[in-house]
């Protein structure tokens, strides 16, 4: 049988005796006015119990009596009904033991029985006296908290004994007792009190505060509904509450004095409306979680406080999931959350931005979570964990150490560096290293295509170092790391050879005096197209094809350029190449250009088809000049 059934019990025989108990509701307008003739109260620090603090955040609560309106929110007190009633009872119930024995010993034939006669009226006069006051008495004193004015009533149905003070001036205390199978462990006290009272410490009947953490929760609650200069606290029950009286058009006075109740069907019919909308909300947040450019930590945080109270438990629990599973990537496997953040975000950006969602909702989530009852890095309730503040500390503050000191060797010719590069990846802490190592591999896979495909430094180095020492340098980088990348493909038993990076890339390029061939082999093709009697395709196609391979894909790049703009000036313009007017023929001019038209665009356009370009402006018009009417004029 469970506590309430004992109590319906009780009930069942207290009644018949002494009626059912009466409820005297306060008059609303107490909380208008203060009482002006009071007091300080005398020695508040020496009574039992915890004075309770109100939480910044709080979510986890159990339920708690909602008479209010979402102005007025009236909270019953103890009173003497209760005490009358027990006393009437256990009365009774020693009256009707010894008028029993007394019965007793009278059909045997006891002739000394008066004694137990005697007994039983004793106890019978204070039972009656009891009963009497159960009877008059009812549940008569109330705290009533008023958000307009910010006032709290102490309204007794004697109004004389009233005390209406300023919300600023109650404290609220907690004491762990035990009382009929339920703790009744929740008190309000005001800071003054009436000249004649020492004190008014009044447990009230909100709900079962069981521990401390329960009462806070309690506390904060009433604290956020007494503020004014804020929406009413949307939390379970109190939110329902209100939806269903404004939904039925009802009064505090209808709740109170006329007994309306919400009934289930009602009360589960406004749950799944809340649970749908609050389904709509978290989708949005999920939506901003995803990767793209546009994630940012500002949007988030404004987005959680502005959402609808409600949905403000099941948002937390989402962003929270996601700020613990980012911070196990990168603490584990230094990358980022997912894929699509790895396409739209540099390492950088991200961890900013996950610094300051944890920042900001890491004190949210772990004090929800400590109103669990959750103390330690585990599991809750509703799948959140505990955030560690500083957990992303080591990897963006040092990240964005070692991060600069690697663009610093990497970029600046001056610092340009293979051997300083490696023994920063060797002595920076594994979950910083993998992350420096994916820009490492990114930038040295770049450089060695660049070089091997065109001749090409990295931008601002080619007026500052030799090709010699920069292929020096990164073939030095491209021996490590490759094999570091490598080894991790073979690892994965990545089976794509494309994915492998090739350690003999720059085999073919000879470092020795490079810098001064390629000069060389340039003033070469240089005199060839400058002057216009010496200025034949197949010397230049002769040069090119007498060059080294390396060498060759820098002259290519300078003839190609020269094609190019020379063909669109002939077509466009009629123009040569400038001091070629009146040494040469623009027929004879056309033919040579048109053989390096041929000859190059030819490679050119293969070249492109190898590589997919599937768009024909990047293709070379081979038949660019074939329109044109190259018979000299007189």
């Amino acid at each position: 049988m469970s506590n309430q059934d004992d109590l319906d019990w009780i009930d069942r025989i207290e009644n018949p005796i002494m009626g059912k108990v009466k409820t005297r509701w306060p008059d609303w307008r107490c909380t208008q006015e203060l009482t002006s003739n009071t007091r300080p109260v005398r020695k508040a620090e020496k009574l039992r119990g915890q004075k309770v603090e109100p939480l910044a955040y709080y979510g986890h609560h159990t339920p708690f009596t909602t008479d209010t309106d979402g102005n007025q929110w009236a909270i019953m007190t103890s009173n003497k009904v209760s005490a009358y009633r027990m006393n009437a009872l256990g009365s009774l119930f020693i009256t009707m033991i010894w008028f029993g024995l007394y019965l007793f010993a009278l059909y045997h034939g006891e002739k000394d029985s008066l004694g137990m006669l005697y007994l039983s009226l004793v106890f019978f006069i204070p039972a009656l006296y009891w009963i009497i006051q159960a009877r008059r008495h009812g549940e008569d004193k109330w705290v009533v908290f008023d958000r307009r004015p910010g006032n709290v009533c102490f309204w007794d149905k004697e109004g004389k004994r009233s005390l209406t003070v300023p919300f600023e001036q109650v404290n609220c205390y907690w004491t762990p007792v035990f009382r009929r199978g339920l703790s009744h462990n929740f008190y309000f006290m005001p800071m003054v009190n009436l000249p004649n009272e020492r004190h008014r410490w009044w447990q009230v009947y909100m709900g079962f505060p069981s521990d401390y953490t329960q009462a806070q929760y309690y506390w904060s609650v009433i604290t956020a509904f007494m503020d004014n200069s804020k929406p009413l606290p949307m939390v379970a029950g109190l939110y329902h509450h209100l939806i269903w009286m404004e939904r039925n058009g009802y009064t505090l006075d209808d709740i109170t004095h006329g007994g309306k109740s919400a009934t289930e069907e009602e009360l589960y019919e406004i749950f799944e409306e809340v649970e749908a909308k609050t389904e709509v909300e978290t989708n949005k947040a999920r939506n901003l979680l995803k990767g793209t450019k546009h994630f940012s930590a500002s949007a988030l945080i404004d987005f959680y406080k502005h959402a609808p109270g409600y949905a403000n438990e099941e948002v937390l629990t989402t962003i929270s999931i996601f700020i613990l599973h980012g911070i196990s990537s990168l603490k584990h496997s230094s990358l980022m959350r997912d894929v699509d953040f790895m396409e739209s975000l540099t390492m950088e950006v991200y961890c900013r931005e996950m610094c300051k969602l944890i920042q900001f909702f890491g004190p949210l989530v772990n004090a929800d979570m400590a109103a669990k009852g959750k103390t330690k890095e585990e599991e809750g309730e509703e799948g959140q964990f505990l955030v560690d503040l500083n957990a992303l500390d080591d990897i963006y503050y040092e990240g964005q150490a070692v991060l600069s000191a690697f663009k610093r060797m990497m970029f600046q010719p001056e610092h340009f560096n293979a051997d300083g590069i490696i023994e920063l990846y060797q002595n920076t802490p594994h979950f910083i290293a993998h992350i420096l190592e994916t820009s490492i591999l990114a930038q040295v896979e770049l450089a060695v295509r660049d070089m091997v495909e065109s001749g090409d430094m990295m931008f601002g180095f080619e007026e500052r170092i030799t090709r010699e020492p920069y292929c020096k340098e990164l073939n030095k980088l491209l021996q490590f790391f490759g094999r570091v990348n490598n080894a991790n493909l073979d690892r994965s038993r990545v089976k794509n050879p494309s994915r492998y990076m090739d350690l003999d890339a720059l085999d073919a390029i000879d470092y020795e005096g490079l810098d001064a061939d390629i000069e060389a082999l340039l003033s070469s093709y240089n005199r060839i197209v400058s002057d216009a009697e010496h200025f034949k395709a197949d010397s230049i196609i002769e040069l090119y094809q007498n060059t080294s391979n390396f060498i060759a894909i820098v002259l290519e790049r300078e003839i190609l350029s020269q094609v190019r703009w020379s063909v669109r000036e002939i077509v466009e313009s009629g123009r040569m190449i400038f001091g070629f007017e009146g040494k040469t023929t623009r027929e004879a001019y056309c033919k040579e250009l048109n053989k390096l038209l041929q000859f190059f665009g030819q490679i050119e356009n293969a070249k492109m088809e190898r590589e997919g370009y599937t768009d024909p402006n990047d293709y070379m018009d081979l038949h660019a000049l074939d329109d044109l009417d190259m018979i000299p004029r007189p």
